[in-house]
């Protein structure tokens, strides 16, 4: 049973799958990448590893930011993409399942895991995991969020699948 204080329950799963989690920093701040990268870095789940993806509209200071962060962490990997240049992003990542996230997005300790455990439990080939959105006090706010990154890539996948 998955257990959210332990560090070493994921030894116990059949199967271990890799993630690959791309964090899009196009329009946002230093402080709220630095924010994201520090809810990644604090996962129970060991084997991830954080893209961090910044465009032509990412400011300067951001690209700084997500540079240092990659040279402090092993685990980090910059990559300049536009969206129409995706596909060869993706081909950077080696792990079993690939994540999407946005700078601003912040995951709780276990979120990969709980992902992992499913994955694992189910036998899994594709995962979909829905965003919550919490108030500061983390209370649930109850509204549909559509992510148009998510819908282009599905579009992208659906049409290259034809």
């Amino acid at each position: 049973c998955f257990d959210v204080h332990s560090t070493d329950w994921f030894e116990s799963l059949d199967y271990e799958p890799t993630f690959s989690l791309f964090l899009f920093a196009m329009e946002t701040d230093p402080e709220r990448l630095s924010n994201t990268v520090t809810t990644v870095l604090s996962q129970s789940y060991p084997y991830l590893e954080l893209f961090i993806l910044t465009a032509g509209v990412s400011q300067p200071e951001v690209i700084q930011r997500a540079n240092l962060l990659a040279r402090q962490h092993p685990k980090i990997h910059t990559i300049r993409c536009e969206y129409e240049d995706f596909d060869r992003v993706l081909e950077e990542s080696h792990s079993d399942f690939i994540c999407l996230m946005e700078s601003g997005d912040r995951l709780r300790p276990h979120a990969v895991g709980r992902l992992a455990s499913a994955i694992s439990v189910n036998g899994a080939d594709i995962a979909y995991a829905d965003e919550v959105i919490l108030t500061a006090s983390g209370n649930r706010v109850h509204k549909f969020v559509l992510h148009l990154l998510f819908a282009w890539i599905i579009s992208s996948i659906n049409h290259a699948s034809v």
